[in-house]
């Protein structure tokens, strides 16, 4: 499923515009959709907060090996840092806004089109 999203990434687009994208992306695909655990509970309709972490988390791993894969012995160890960082930023916006949002896809929506207020420190 992975594979079928395509390139999700636009190294110039910012992270705000990458995580909508994304987010546009899983919400288009049905088996996405199914793997997100997409339901309606009150006629609000919900995605499943472990399958999106687990779905996430794959897909900053296959990022990470396209990284490696494409590096030199002469890549700078900073660059790739930079890069994998660039990765996982639009990845940490999506699960701050499901997070905020209490993981209803309209408020997901509505949260990614705006910036994004920086989470709250533990208490």
């Amino acid at each position: 499923m992975i594979l079928r999203l395509g390139s999700w990434r636009d190294d110039k687009a910012t992270a705000e515009e990458t995580s909508r994208r994304l987010f546009g992306l899983l919400d288009a695909n049905e088996e996405a959709r199914q793997l997100l655990g997409f339901n309606q509970h009150q006629g609000i309709l919900y995605l499943g907060k472990e399958a999106l972490e687990d779905l996430l988390g794959d897909l900053l791993w296959v990022e990470a090996l396209k990284l490696a894969a494409s590096s030199s012995a002469e890549r700078d160890r900073a660059r790739f840092a930079a890069d994998l960082t660039a990765c996982l930023t639009p990845l940490q916006r999506l699960l701050e806004a499901a997070d905020r949002s209490g993981y209803r896809v309209e408020a997901m929506q509505q949260a990614l089109a705006g910036p994004i207020p920086p989470p709250e420190p533990p208490r």
